[in-house]
């Protein structure tokens, strides 16, 4: 009998944790949606107030801050030309904004841990600029007209913005010129962002060329001395890099520093795995141990 019940006071126990835990979670849940209805708000009244508005922009606006509509629904309602010029006028306001305070969000605000480049206003600017992408993707000729703050976004921590701003930039101008001064900019970009950075720049530069060269030794530049992370990340690009096998090798052997020295010997191991796939993937002839020697 004393067992028995034991067992269901214990069992009561439990439950009240769940229960606790389970009311803990919706406090927690409420907070959070809160605290984003919140930010968006905020940043929906600075849009109104940074932006001359006629009646049909208020409308476009109120449409765009609606983070569930894609591009082919705002198409079924505005032109193209008229969802850009809002689009533009709102990503210049991130842009200072977001360089400025993070568009108004306060550290003391969030609950737990605090990711600078997951603002509620680096989301707004995400959603903006993949807008700004696709519309290009259905009509090139818009690309010309883009006119945005490229070097504030690419100095903000948000790495998809970060590239989706290198792809605007690129499809507007693709220049020997713009290409060089992208990488003199190489170190705005962190680690996970830079292999993307590099994917995009062999993209738009013409194999056998001064320019594809200045690029690989741009990217040798990268390689030497950096963490493994770095590396990693390259290596994992390599495959769009569509390099010729001479040049995959030039770049490749500088990752070969990190097989020897006590620091750089414990990373070999995923660096060499990291190698084997590219090489597997590019279909090159080389071999680890050729490229390492």
């Amino acid at each position: 009998m004393k067992q028995k019940v034991l067992l269901l006071f214990i069992l009561c126990l439990v439950a009240l944790g769940w229960f606790y835990q389970s009311i803990e979670s919706d406090k927690t849940s409420f907070v959070g949606s809160s605290l984003v209805a919140t930010e968006q708000n905020r940043i929906f009244r600075m849009f109104e107030d940074g932006i001359v508005l006629s009646t049909k922009s208020k409308e476009i606006l109120k449409d765009l801050n609606n983070l569930k509509l894609s591009t082919d629904q705002l198409l079924a309602t505005y032109s193209a030309q008229q969802l850009q010029d809002v689009i533009q006028q709102e990503v210049i306001i991130l842009a200072d904004c977001l360089k400025k305070d993070f568009c108004g969000m306060r550290v003391k605000e969030q609950k737990g841990y605090y990711d600078e480049s997951e603002v509620g206003g680096a989301k707004n600017l995400r959603y903006l600029l993949q807008h700004l992408v696709n519309l290009i993707e259905i009509n090139e000729a818009i690309a010309t007209s883009v006119e945005l703050p490229f070097e504030k976004i690419f100095a903000l921590p948000n790495k998809e913005n970060k590239i989706l701003t290198v792809k605007l930039l690129l499809a507007k101008d693709s220049s020997a010129k713009q290409i060089e001064s992208l990488m003199l900019q190489e170190e705005l970009f962190t680690e996970e962002s830079r292999g993307e950075l590099y994917r995009y720049l062999f993209k738009y530069t013409p194999e056998s060329s001064v320019l594809r060269s200045a690029v690989i030794t741009n990217l040798l530049h990268a390689i030497q001395n950096e963490d493994s992370y770095l590396v990693m990340t390259l290596l994992e690009a390599t495959t769009d890099f569509k390099l010729a096998e001479g040049e995959f090798f030039e770049v490749v052997k500088e990752s070969c520093s990190f097989k020897k020295g006590l620091q750089k010997s414990s990373n070999w191991k995923i660096i060499s795995l990291a190698l084997r796939e590219a090489i597997d993937k590019n279909r090159y002839s080389l071999t680890v141990e050729q490229v390492c020697r």
